[in-house]
């Protein structure tokens, strides 16, 4: 093997034996345990170049060492392969050391210019240019910095870079293995490891000249430990990435300081504002317990001044004034009915004075026999059980007052109404008779449930209110909850749904079991429709459907006992589910429709009596005419209508509402907004069209008498208006006869004929356009559609059938089956009845050309002319043949 003393390497072959082989090496025979290091130089003599050279296969491994046979089998291997690379190698191995000749050459010169010898340099010496000495004496070894790995190592040395390797050996003879230091041509060290039994390093060294040296110091484990070497791209990195890395820190904590301080924020909110919420159910409780406390006091006759040391002794805050306020209602009640035991129902005023008449009458006999003072006992006795029986009653209002209290702040969104000045009675509620008289049963289900149990009837569940919107569904319910007395629990359908699945389905459950505590009660759900729409299909929701479910479970496990009734309210009665409209469930359903002509007097009058400015004397006689003139309104839509003239007098700065008021309130909320008014020629042709149409209405006796003609431009009527009054019962059966429809049709092309008779065939406009459209639609209703034509061809059939199934539409669809000739003879009917219809109104503006003049002039004048001014004027100007022909048709057929 290769053996390094004193910086020579020589081969020892006193330990080897010979092989049967023809110039194969000598192996060794030995297999004692004490022979390890002789194993070991014989290992690393079979991967010397001589073998490699050779290319022996016989060799056997003689040692028994059976732990490492994979060492000999590579030698054997590197073996085989050299011989195969035969002379290939050997040329390649003679280049590569001619090569390491020359730059050992280009050394010794470098070396004879510089000192023949120098030591070990410390790092804290100048480096030479572009090198840097990573070493520095440490405990007298050097200490290497850079770290150089097993392939780095190996071609240094074939590159003649190294000039020595230091191995750290402890026994006498130095093995080529372990750590070491590596010292390069300018005394630079760095540090290493040749792994053991590696036949690489060693054959380079020998190439290459490289001396292999001795460290006499044994180093400690911190020192022997292989150090990774810092590079250029790894200095680049790290003053690179630390500065961007710092700054990711820095930005990520911000954010997170950020966070924090914004959620440290928001629940020092939460905490503020449950503490207020805290402390305002502290004063509640205390108001609470201040109304029980001096109720009950007042009620047993207790003056003020007592009052307040029994407050002041149970130390509850109160205001003298409000104490005071309660002795005087107390004071006031024992005056009004001082034997009164609660609330008593008057049916018979008569018979009560001869109870009374009668028990007084029995007193004084009393008197007589046992005396005045156990009579004035007894009437005290009397007057204390009085107290008792009210103090009962009123504890148990005010502990239901509490109820409702605590229930209100635990449920969001929930409206409670139980106090006196929150309910509301059938008599705040107008126009809606019918449904009124249905629901009246549902308060007796509250005050005498005892009569339908005897008769063995059952309660209902729920009852649904249907109707167009505005129409007073909600407050119908709070009348029913109002004159029944209990407590009413009100909410809006949507928001039971979010968007969190099953937070709607809690809420159901909440509202339920909180109504049962709360019970008698009426539970009312607004557009119900929200959340009870047709499970499943293209529009189902999940959150939706499990609320329902909930809400069908909890009607469906209401006791008859229980005292709880569920009101619903909707306008889209057919999207609800079937399973929750089928009796068991929404046992009775109450239609709530607009109100009539004498329910929307009744609710002007509630109105007009609840606002603040006092109502003029004109108002109450032009009721009639104001209802004529809002058919179709809803509730909701009268109290807007009354709102709006407040505001008009607010606005003048008066006192009083007057009928002026109204119908300018009442023509922006049908009308529209007032627009920018038109140039003079504009306003002549609306002012011609208009005044056609209302002396053609004023001649004709089947039309409804004129309200006003107006040609303000507005946002919904830009050209104008002839207001007409409303023939409610037309309107309510829409029925309407030959007359009536040809007598409209002259009205509808009033305007066109005026515009031919004023301005001639050149002078028309399209200013009629949509009124043609109308006409056509009129002539088609009568020939297509009701068979109202004397043609035989047609014949009294029907050709089309009204879109949507409404028979009130004037839009028709022409049946599939009518033959192309029938189709014919209707276009040439339809044709006949417009033209016959233009010929006739154009005659009648014609003979009444005067009258229409007049007209046009009041519109000029004022912009608007109300019907009393029109009738005047055809009265008195209009055709004698004309107006007798309507007299005389108006007592005939009208």
């Amino acid at each position: 093997m290769f053996g390094v003393q004193g910086g020579a390497a020589h081969l020892r072959t006193a330990d080897v034996a010979s092989c049967s082989h023809i110039g194969c090496p000598p192996a060794v025979a030995c297999s004692s345990a004490s022979h390890a290091p002789q194993r070991r130089r014989l290992r690393l003599w079979l991967s010397s170049p001589c073998l490699r050279t050779l290319g022996c296969q016989h060799l056997l491994p003689l040692c028994s060492n059976r732990r490492q046979p994979w060492r000999l089998r590579r030698s054997l291997r590197v073996s085989a392969s050299s011989k195969q690379e035969g002379g290939a190698a050997k040329q390649q191995a003679q280049q590569q050391q001619q090569q390491a000749q020359q730059q050992q050459a280009q050394s010794r010169t470098q070396q004879q210019q510089a000192p023949a010898q120098q030591p070990l340099q410390a790092s804290q010496q100048a480096p030479a240019a572009g090198k840097q000495f990573l070493f520095e004496p440490t405990f007298g070894l050097p200490v290497a910095r850079r770290y150089l790995g097993y392939g780095d190592l190996l071609r240094e040395i074939r590159l003649g870079n190294v000039k020595q390797l230091l191995f750290f050996a402890q026994g006498e003879e130095l093995e080529l293995e372990g750590p070491c230091l590596v010292v390069d041509h300018n005394n630079v060290v760095a540090q290493s490891y040749v792994p053991h039994f590696d036949y690489r390093i060693p054959y380079a060294m020998e190439t290459h000249g490289v001396k292999a040296s001795r460290l006499s110091a044994a180093p400690s484990q911190a020192e022997l430990t292989p150090s990774v070497g810092v590079s250029a791209r790894t200095t680049k990195l790290v003053t690179t990435a630390l500065p961007l890395l710092a700054i990711l820190v820095v930005y990520i904590a911000t954010q997170v300081a950020h966070a924090l301080k914004g959620d440290i924020d928001d629940r020092r909110k939460i905490r503020r504002v449950e503490s207020e919420k805290e402390a305002e159910a502290a004063l509640q409780r205390e108001a609470d317990a201040l109304a029980m406390e001096a109720r009950e006091l007042a009620a047993l006759g207790l003056d003020v001044d007592e009052i307040c040391r029994q407050l002041d002794r149970l130390q509850l805050p109160y205001e003298r004034s409000y104490v005071e306020d309660l002795v005087a209602k107390e004071e006031q009640k024992a005056a009004a009915a001082p034997e009164v035991m609660g609330p008593v129902y008057t049916y018979n005023t008569e018979a009560e004075k001869q109870a009374e008449a009668m028990r007084e009458e029995k007193r004084k006999k009393q008197a007589e026999e046992e005396g005045a003072d156990e009579m004035e006992k007894m009437a005290q006795f009397g007057k204390m059980t009085s107290v008792k029986i009210t103090m009962r009653r009123d504890e148990r209002e005010e502990e239901m007052k509490v109820k409702v209290r605590a229930a209100q702040r635990r449920m969001k969104g929930v409206k409670l109404q139980y106090t006196d000045e929150d309910r509301v009675f059938f008599d705040d509620v107008q126009g809606i008779g019918d449904a009124k008289i249905e629901l009246m049963e549902v308060v007796d289900f509250f005050r005498v449930p005892d009569l339908f149990k005897r008769s063995g009837a059952r309660i209902p569940k729920g009852v649904l209110l249907c109707g167009p919107p505005g129409t007073g569904k909600t407050l119908l319910a709070r009348a029913v909850a109002g004159e029944a007395g209990v407590a009413f629990l009100s909410l809006n359908a949507s928001e039971f749904v979010e968007m969190f699945v099953g937070v709607g389905a809690s809420r159901v459950r909440d509202l339920f079991a909180q109504a049962r505590k709360l019970a008698p009660a009426i539970i009312f759900i607004d557009e119900i429709d929200a959340v009870g729409r047709i499970r499943g299909g293209a529009q189902g929701n999940d959150e939706r459907d499990q609320t329902l479910n909930q809400m069908l479970s909890e009607m469906d496990g209401f006791d008859q006992d229980v005292g709880v009734i569920v009101m619903g309210a909707t306008n889209r009665k057919d999207v609800l589910d079937p399973a929750l409209i089928r009796p068991g469930r929404f046992d009775r359903i109450v239609q709530v429709g607009l109100p009539d002509f004498y329910g929307r007097i009744d609710i002007l009058k509630v109105h007009l009596a609840k606002r603040a400015a006092s109502v003029g004397e004109d108002v109450e006689p032009n009721l009639h005419e104001l209802s004529y003139a809002t058919q179709q309104f809803s509730g909701a839509a009268l109290a807007n209508l009354v709102n709006m003239a407040a505001m008009i007098v607010g606005r003048e700065g008066r006192q009083k509402i007057t009928y002026d008021d109204l119908v300018q309130a009442l023509d922006y909320e049908r009308l529209g907004p007032k627009r920018r008014p038109y140039s003079d020629k504009r306003r002549k042709r609306l002012a011609v069209q208009e005044g056609a149409t209302a002396l053609v209405c004023a001649l004709l006796p089947a039309i409804e008498p004129i309200d006003h003609v107006t040609i303000v431009p507005r946002e919904k009527f830009p050209l104008g208006q002839t207001v007409l009054k409303v023939n409610e019962a037309r309107q309510q059966t829409h029925l309407f006869t030959r007359r009536y429809l040809e007598e409209q049709l002259l009205t509808v092309l009033a305007g066109r004929a005026a515009e031919e008779l004023v301005y001639g065939k050149d002078g028309m406009s399209t200013i009629n356009q949509r009124r043609l459209v109308m006409a056509r639609r009129i002539v088609q209703k009568l020939v297509v559609s009701s068979a109202m034509s004397d043609n035989l061809d047609i014949g009294p059939r029907t050709v089309s059938t009204p879109r949507g199934g409404g028979g009130s539409s004037l839009k028709q669809i022409v049946l599939s089956r009518v033959t192309s000739e029938t189709h014919l003879s209707v276009d040439q009917e339809m044709e006949a009845q417009l033209n016959a219809a233009y010929s006739s109104v154009l005659a009648m503006l014609s003979r009444n050309q005067a009258a229409l003049d007049a007209i046009m002039d009041a519109l000029l004048n004022s912009d608007k002319v109300d019907g009393a001014t029109i009738k005047e004027i055809v009265g008195r100007l209009a055709d004698p043949a004309d107006l007798e022909r309507r007299k005389l048709e108006q007592e005939v057929f009208m």
